[in-house]
């Protein structure tokens, strides 16, 4: 959504600072979003482990799986919160 239409549609605008307004206004509209998928999808992860701990200590892989997807989640929130770092630096600067 952002990356594409946001950032495309704020290509159309004539000039640069409000392009670059534009689309932090818009980011900043669906961070909330974005942070409650997050946050939702973090706060699952206990009681599914508790509904499923007998399938991930009998299954061979299942609990080493489980933790690497996780991880990546972890890392995508965390790159989230760096890109939000980053357009907040470039919002303040235009």
């Amino acid at each position: 959504m952002g990356a594409v239409g946001l950032n495309g549609a704020t290509s159309e605008a004539k000039d640069a600072t409000e392009r670059t307004r534009l689309s932090s206004l818009g980011w900043k509209k669906w961070a909330p979003v974005q942070a409650g998928a997050f946050a939702a999808h973090l706060a699952s992860l206990g009681p599914i482990l508790w509904e499923n701990k007998g399938r991930y200590a009998a299954q061979h892989g299942v609990m080493s799986a489980t933790w690497i997807k996780t991880a990546v989640t972890v890392a995508g929130a965390g790159a989230t919160l760096y890109a939000a770092v980053l357009g907040k630096k470039v919002d303040e600067l235009s």
